[in-house]
């Protein structure tokens, strides 16, 4: 497998995503590159391709958010998935709060 360090641009006006590869991951957080496998294998970030090797923007965030926590707090991967399953359902609520939000007005 090739893990060059390159960043695909897809322009987000026509509705597409950008997408990064592995080495571009490690080096916009700071993970190694098998600690991203690791972790998605773990489910705490989900890949956009069924390889594993490509995420998403949202991905992106999620990762520099573990790389936070790994670094800043020391934080296992058991908390890490505690972690992730709050900020998961907290993302949740937030979106179901602007949906029901929108609907009063």
């Amino acid at each position: 497998m090739n893990y060059r360090s390159t960043i695909q641009i897809v322009s987000a006006a026509q509705g597409e995503a950008t997408t990064f590869d592995l080495a571009a991951l490690s080096e916009l957080t700071g993970l190694q590159q098998d600690m991203i496998r690791e972790l998605a294998q773990a489910r705490l970030v989900d890949p956009v391709d069924p390889d594993g090797l490509s995420f998403d923007e949202r991905g992106l965030l999620r990762l520099r958010q573990i790389a936070a926590l790994s670094r800043d707090r020391a934080v296992n991967l058991r908390t890490l998935r505690l972690f992730v399953d709050l900020l998961d359902r907290l993302e949740a609520a937030q979106s179901e709060m602007r949906r029901l939000r929108e609907e009063l007005r």
